[in-house]
Parts: structure tokens; sequence; C-alpha cells
């Protein structure tokens, strides 16, 4: 038995505004999907995120739908959980494409029954497989996943989908939408999506595999510079395939002790030729003299051009000009830090801060009945401790 695991393919994405970065998400679908019928699998899951929003162009619906058709005609199924980016208010896309035959959407199998949430699935009894998921709703996420009520099937290999991120990524921290320990037990191979980086996990026996997204979504991607590709399992043995990607150059340029003239001329040097590649400067330091404004971009992109790059961006966000506080500083201090620093900009009084920092502490947590009371015992302490302060200070 062997299938693909792909995910955040999100055709109709773009960078920079640019047409050509849009085909390289087209591209990029298109390659995987021929690997995946030149490899011949028995059926392709998709993790979610198919498409970059929920209303995409027609051109892109249409592409989507021409490489679906191919794997359909070759009876390959296309099984495919709905990711964040493909629900929309008014429906998704998903569901044309299930209307015409193209897709099985998971989603369906999803049905809430008196605070339960009962899920099925699809079973393909000539490979003994068993399929479910859940789509990426964030909307109560973790009351879903604790109230699951699902049964993997005897004898079959089970396969569980979902397009949420785990805690249990390093990365993610409090961004993380469940944990690990809240997926439904029982399966053999958990195809995750969400996250855009490969990631593999080891859930008791079972594999749990992030594919990542095929293409580079945005400038921390592109920083990161892993490789996009997908998954094919086969014989529950994972092989990584790498899909190609257009060229990204993320260049940090110093600019210490120059002025604007000086900063042209170093980005040149470090200009190299490229076929078709993406460049991006990152300026840092603080010039000599002069202003960053006065720093002639539409000469460093020229050049860039001539040398064969599609695009180039340039940064000045971590330049500084010779007067400028040195605002980068702010990296360095923790959250607290800052927070302290601006309510004592505002004139508060030690009290009032350490009032504050108390709430903010606890902005957006789920506290027990416990937790709320001893919180509101702190705050009483620390308003009590102000009006004694109020008091010597007036009776002096």
């Amino acid at each position: 038995m062997k299938f693909a695991h792909l995910s955040d393919t999100h055709l109709g994405a773009t960078n920079f505004k640019l047409k050509e970065r849009e085909e390289d998400f087209l591209r990029a679908f298109d390659e995987a999907i021929e690997i995946s019928i030149k490899e011949n699998v028995d059926f392709i899951i998709h993790s979610g995120d198919l498409f970059d929003k929920p209303n995409p162009s027609y051109h892109v619906l249409r592409f989507c739908m021409r490489k679906l058709r191919e794997v359909h005609r070759r009876k390959i199924p296309f099984i495919i959980i709905p990711g964040s980016h493909d629900l929309g208010v008014e429906g998704s896309p998903i569901n044309l494409l299930e209307e015409i035959g193209y897709v099985i959407n998971l989603q369906n199998f999803l049905k809430e029954e008196g605070g339960k949430f009962k899920l099925g699935g699809i079973e393909l009894p000539e490979k003994k497989v068993f399929i479910c998921g859940i789509p990426g709703i964030r909307s109560e996420i973790r009351k879903i996943y604790k109230n699951l009520e699902v049964q993997p099937r005897q004898g079959y290999y089970n396969i569980f989908a979902f397009h949420h991120t785990l805690a249990e990524i390093p990365e993610v921290g409090v961004y993380a939408d469940i944990e690990a320990k809240l997926l439904p037990k029982g399966f053999d191979y958990y195809a995750a999506g969400h996250y855009h980086s490969r990631i593999q996990l080891q859930i008791g026996n079972s594999m749990l595999n992030y594919p990542g997204s095929t293409e580079y979504c945005d400038l921390s991607e592109i920083e990161q510079d892993r490789e996009k590709g997908f998954f094919i399992i086969e014989d529950n043995k994972p092989r990584w395939i790498k899909l190609s990607t257009r060229n990204f150059v993320v260049q940090p340029v110093n600019c210490n002790n120059l002025n604007p003239q000086q900063v042209v001329e170093v980005c040149r040097k470090m200009i190299k030729p490229s076929s078709g590649g993406i460049l991006i400067l990152k300026l840092m330091g603080r010039l000599s003299k002069g202003n960053r404004n006065e720093i002639d971009r539409e000469a460093i992109e020229n050049f860039a051009k001539e040398n064969g790059y599609l695009f180039v961006k340039i940064y000045l966000s971590e330049l500084l000009n010779p007067d400028s506080i040195a605002v980068l500083e702010i990296k360095k201090k923790s959250l607290e830090e800052i927070e302290e620093e601006y309510l004592r900009r505002q004139k508060y009084d030690d009290g009032a801060i350490k009032l504050a920092k108390l709430l903010i502490s606890h902005l957006g947590k789920e506290l027990k009945p416990s937790e709320v009371s001893e919180i509101c015992s702190k705050l009483y302490k620390i308003l009590m401790e102000g009006i004694k302060v109020e008091d010597k200070e007036s009776s002096a």
C-alpha cells in the first residue's frame, strides 16, 4: 500500500504581489500531483489549505480542477480535510470539487450530537484502509478533541488527518492549537497540516508527519530556507519528496559607518548573477552621515535585475540614521521590561504599575475559581497598600 501525503499548497498565494509567485505555487502543486501519479500511489491525502483563500480566482480554480481531473481519471482517490484558508463564511471551494466527484471531503463525517463529536470516515476495502479527520476550524477546537468519539477499524490501516499545530513542535510556543495527547488513539498514521515546515514525530508506536507547505509562503519561511515537498508512505515507511522551488537569496548587509552612496556600492558588490531568483537585502547598522531614505534603492534594484533577478526587496527597518535612537535595543528587553517602561513613562506610581502587571499577566488565561480568588486577594492587598501610602502622604 502506497499513498502520498501533502498539505498547505495554498493555491492562489503570492509573494510581493508578483504574478510569477502565484504561478510558482501552482507549479509546485502540479509537480506534486505528477510525481504521485508516476509513483502509482493508491490514494492522495491532503491535510488542508489546498487554497490560499476560500474564494480563489477563476484561473486558480480552473487549474486545480484540471489537475484533480487527471487524478480522478486514474481512479486515485484524493482525500482532503479542509484547512483554515479553505473555509469561508459562504462555503468552501472544496464543496464544489466534492460535488463534481474530484475529492472526498472528510469534514462531512464529523457530526455533533449531544455535546459529543462523532467522527466517521471512509473505508478503502480493497486496501484495508480507514481515513478520517478534523478540519482546520479554530473555534472551540480543544472542546472538539476532548469530546471526540471515533473508532479505528479493526484489521485496517487507520489514518487520522488534521489541520492544527501541536504544542510539541518547539517553534510553535503559545500559538499551538492542541497537545498531542488530545489526538485520538489507535491510529497508524497521523497526517498533519497547518505547520509550514517538515516535522516528523512519534506518537506512541505511530507516525505523525507534517509535510509543510509546498512553497515559501512568507519571509520567515524564506529566511529559514528549509526544503519544500511532501511524503510518500509505502508499507508504513515515509519517503521525503523534495519539490523544486524558485531560488531566494536573503543577504544581510552591514552598513555601519557608511554613507548612502557607499551603501549602494556595497550592495552592488554583493549581487551575484541569478536566473530568475528573488533577492532580499536586509540593511543593518548605523549610517555615518545622511539619511537612509537617500539610499538609491532603484539603482540597486536595476543592477540586480540586470544580473538576472526577477525581483528585489530592500529592507531598511534595521538601518539607523546617525542621530536615530537605538530602537533595536528593545529587542534585548523582555516583554515585562517593555511594559514597565511604558507605564512609568505614563507617570504611574509603583502601586499602579504593580496592579497593572498583575492584571496583564493573567490576560487571556482560563482560570479556576480558586485562582480567581487568589488574584482578587492580591489585587485587594495592592489597593490597600496604595491607600495607606496616600494616607501617610496626606497627613505629612
